[in-house]
């Protein structure tokens, strides 16, 4: 029964550990997607200016 018991809270452990990951590997694509986006708005803003 203890054991089962172990396997139970282990599984919830990983999901848990599984579902941060996913959640913080989106937020990191969301923040870099705007930061590409802005890097980019910049560089083409920079570079109507230099000509």
């Amino acid at each position: 029964m203890a054991n089962l018991l172990n396997y139970k809270n282990n599984f919830i452990t990983y999901f848990f550990g599984i579902f941060v990951a996913c959640f913080l590997i989106s937020s990191c694509k969301e923040n870099n997607n705007k930061n590409v986006q802005n890097f980019v708005q910049k560089n083409k803003y920079s570079s109507k200016i230099s000509r």
